[in-house]
């Protein structure tokens, strides 16, 4: 079963590479499916904060998965 931190390190390169709905919505529910206690909703705030955050182009993620300021 794969933990909160799999689940981050995975939205956090699907909003790196701007991926389409259809497979973020596939794999949410692939998610759910593994983890009881996964959350879509939260998966997919959290996509849509990065997928923001880096096309503004002030931020950039950082080795940790971490948004931060140019």
């Amino acid at each position: 079963m794969m933990t909160r931190k799999h689940y981050e390190e995975i939205v956090t390169i699907l909003a790196q590479h701007k991926v389409s709905e259809a497979l973020l919505f596939d794999l949410a529910k692939m998610f759910e499916n593994d983890n009881s206690r996964f959350e879509s909703g939260r998966f997919m705030a959290r996509y849509i904060a990065i997928k923001n955050a880096l096309q503004s182009n002030d931020y950039v993620i950082n080795q940790y998965g971490e948004i931060v300021e140019k």
